[in-house]
């Protein structure tokens, strides 16, 4: 799967030598953009190109928290491109401290958006750690894991019947190096990033690897997932 920011950045600004101004606490870096009210879009392709999911992210709020810069956000899972047909959401949170960039796993991963559903209007709980990327990344440096458990609610408020709980954890995470990766929005210099998958499905356990680039200003602008064969 490719995962790719698609021409909306353009349209709403967030091209990394705008958003990217401005924007730091105690010198971190976000590898995000930071305007309340911005929003982008995160495509989901299969291994054949073929579209297979859209998620629509939103920067609801930004705050300062014990020397921290915090913003909530929000993201929308929709089956197919034209962002018709809601399959779930959820809210995340992303912040900036201590020299580091810090965001819950889920909110910016594409292992979430992996676990779709046929089910609309699907409402995700999710609880995860914070993951991190350092201000200033280097080829070879090993980052956080972290665990996440994705609680998939009805209508109603209750869990959804044999598919009501998912947990993920990744392990191995380490820095690659820093490459220019070209999308439909521009080329953006990018720290890349991977690591490894354990999903917890019902009764099934589905491993993978995946890669994820990430640009300061932007977010992650592509991401590629494998399974244990590597395709």
């Amino acid at each position: 799967m490719q995962t790719t920011i698609q021409n909306l950045l353009l349209i709403l600004g967030l091209l990394p030598t705008l958003a990217f101004q401005g924007d730091m606490a105690n010198d971190c870096v976000f590898y995000f953009p930071t305007q309340p009210g911005h929003t982008f879009e995160i495509t989901n392709y299969d291994v054949k190109g073929k579209v297979t999911g859209l998620a629509r992210h939103a920067i609801l709020s930004k705050s300062e928290a014990g020397g921290a810069t915090v913003l909530d956000a929000s993201v929308e899972v929709f089956e197919n491109e034209d962002g018709q047909k809601l399959m779930a959401k959820g809210d995340y949170k992303v912040k900036c401290e201590n020299d580091a960039f810090y965001f819950e796993f889920g909110g910016l991963s594409s292992t979430l958006n992996q676990q779709q559903q046929s089910m609309k209007d699907m409402q995700m709980k999710m609880k995860a750690d914070y993951l991190d990327i350092p201000n200033n990344p280097s080829p070879g440096q090993s980052l956080k894991d972290g665990q996440m458990t994705v609680e998939f609610l009805m209508e109603n408020g209750e869990k959804m019947p044999m598919m009501g709980e998912i947990t993920v954890n990744v392990s191995e995470r380490k820095v690659e190096g820093m490459e220019k990766i070209t999308t439909p929005a521009g080329t953006f210099d990018c720290v890349k990033i991977s690591y490894n998958v354990r999903a917890k499905i019902a009764i099934m356990n589905v491993e993978s690897r995946a890669i994820e680039w990430f640009c300061k200003g932007v977010g992650m602008v592509r991401s590629e997932t494998y399974n244990k064969k590597a395709k």
